[in-house]
């Protein structure tokens, strides 16, 4: 997937899902502010585990957020 469009998934799926920034956050183990950073696209790079931890707690294939 684009960079330009993996943010925009992640937080319109967490906001689908009723999922607090700070709750997200929390499940799985980052600060709010990382979070923001990645829906935003304003991160140097994102784990392949952070993925991972993304796509399962918001029920994605990882296969949406490695493409």
């Amino acid at each position: 997937m684009p960079p330009s469009k993996l943010g925009e998934l992640i937080r319109s799926t967490r906001m689908a899902q009723d999922i607090s920034l700070r709750e997200f956050a929390r499940r799985i183990g980052k600060s709010p502010a990382f979070v923001t950073e990645l829906e935003c696209e304003e991160f140097p790079s994102v784990s392949e585990e952070t993925l991972r931890k993304v796509a399962e707690e918001l029920k994605l294939t990882e296969g949406k957020l490695f493409v």
